[in-house]
């Protein structure tokens, strides 16, 4: 599972708050980052370490794909504790297992998509 541990640092942000927020946008958790670092098991099957420093901002952990489990193929339920599905290759990252930031692009546009059809067809319901 080493292969899956990414890495990142970036710099240059005017405020610890715009670093905050960028490392959040980054790891695409929904959990709270805080200074110092802190552990986090997130959304979307991510865990691991963020830092946020002055204006420092540091990601590391794993970001294997939740959606199919880091297994690469399309699932739908899980039973006794394994994968099942119909098969073929995972949509959310490609078949690899896990996301890079082209899978994060991608299914972050997909997602805003969808949450606007849903809310359309809740506004027509309503």
């Amino acid at each position: 599972m080493s292969d899956r541990i990414k890495s990142v640092t970036r710099e240059g942000f005017e405020t610890v708050t715009e670093a905050r927020a960028d490392a959040q946008r980054f790891i695409d958790i929904g959990g709270k980052v805080a200074e110092g670092g802190e552990r986090a098991d997130g959304l979307f099957g991510w865990s691991g370490t963020v830092r946020v420093e002055d204006t420092h901002t540091s990601v590391e952990g794993d970001f294997f794909c939740g959606r199919c489990a880091g297994t690469g193929q399309f699932i739908t339920y899980v039973e006794n504790g394994k994968p099942r599905g119909p098969g073929g290759e995972c949509f959310r990252c490609n078949g690899k297992g896990f996301h890079n930031n082209a899978d994060r692009r991608r299914n972050w546009g997909y997602d805003m998509h969808a949450f606007a059809r849903e809310a359309r067809r809740m506004m027509g319901s309503a």
